[in-house]
């Protein structure tokens, strides 16, 4: 299975991302994810592909774009409709070609 394998080799990576959500002022989100490696060291030079998906309506749909803000810090604002869950989908792939999927419920 994919999946299992995907997370196998996430689990050799030995990667930590921690996430924030905190509300903004215009009634979105911002979501702060932060990357260590196996040390504690912040993982740099990652590019973020990232979405929030509708668990229901693919139309709803949207891209995210995520900032790199410190080295191994990364924050994207996020402008969902309130009243329903989203999923966030991120896959962060190094300058060496290892990548890293995370999917979390906002």
């Amino acid at each position: 299975n994919r999946d299992i394998q995907q997370k196998r080799t996430q689990d050799k990576l030995g990667w930590h991302v921690s996430l924030s959500a905190l509300p903004d002022a215009h009634g979105g989100q911002i979501v702060e994810l932060t990357f260590r490696d196996m040390h504690n060291e912040p993982v740099t030079g990652l590019k973020l592909e990232a979405q929030a998906r509708h668990p229901a309506r693919a139309a709803l749909d949207r891209p995210l774009a995520f900032a790199r803000i410190a080295p191994g810090i990364y924050r994207a604002a996020v402008a969902v409709p309130l009243g329903t869950r989203w999923d966030l989908i991120v896959v962060a792939q190094s300058e060496h070609g290892e990548s890293f999927h995370l999917r979390h419920r906002l």
